[in-house]
């Protein structure tokens, strides 16, 4: 009995011991060239995180052992919601909270923003997905867009776990296609 109580108790220090929370910071580049408007046009922004959790990847190894997760380390609709209207800004619009501008909005949701790592050490392939979708509405006109980027590093050093960078860049890389949709911003300029 001692020996299975010894047992039991090994494998839940073992297991324990090897689950880990990693937190990175969400910090995309908002790539849009300024122009120079005399007058920002007003338009009402929310941002939402459509996805069902706020984990960006998740992994367990054999029997549930060396378990990792990498989530945010702040709230993500807080900081889209300053880089769209960073960006919003930067094109000649002036952001206000979608109540005070409820003729022309601009919602947008984080439909994924998802990590994949395989490890093959010393080296590991990891898979970043990440999705918007942005809904226009202005007065009677309406359009939806939805944005996407996959970023695939087949041997990265294990060090650069968990990839920071690479999921702010496949970020990036959703907003700059998001506010190069012409559709959208004509509708957004009307």
């Amino acid at each position: 009995m001692k020996i299975l109580k010894f047992i039991i108790w090994l494998t839940v220090v073992f297991s324990a011991g090897c689950s880990q929370r990693h937190y990175i910071a969400i910090n995309p580049h908002v790539p849009v060239t300024p122009h120079n408007f005399s007058k920002p046009k007003p338009v009402g922004l929310k941002v939402i995180d459509a996805r069902s959790g706020n984990k960006i990847a998740q992994w367990r190894g054999d029997f549930y052992i060396r378990k990792f997760t990498v989530s945010p380390d702040s709230d993500i609709t807080d900081v889209m919601h300053q880089k769209i209207s960073e960006g919003l800004f930067r094109i000649g619009f002036q952001p206000k909270r979608m109540e005070k501008m409820p003729t022309k909005t601009l919602r947008v949701e984080i439909v994924r923003l998802k990590s994949r790592y395989k490890q093959n050490l010393p080296v590991m392939s990891v898979k970043i997905q990440s999705i918007l979708r942005a809904r226009c509405k202005n007065e009677g006109k309406s359009y939806t867009g939805t944005y996407s980027d996959k970023k695939e590093l087949n041997s990265a050093p294990a060090s650069t776990f968990p990839n920071e960078n690479l999921i702010n860049d496949s970020l990036s890389d959703t907003l700059r296609k998001m506010f190069k949709d012409k559709r959208l911003i004509s509708c957004l300029a009307e």
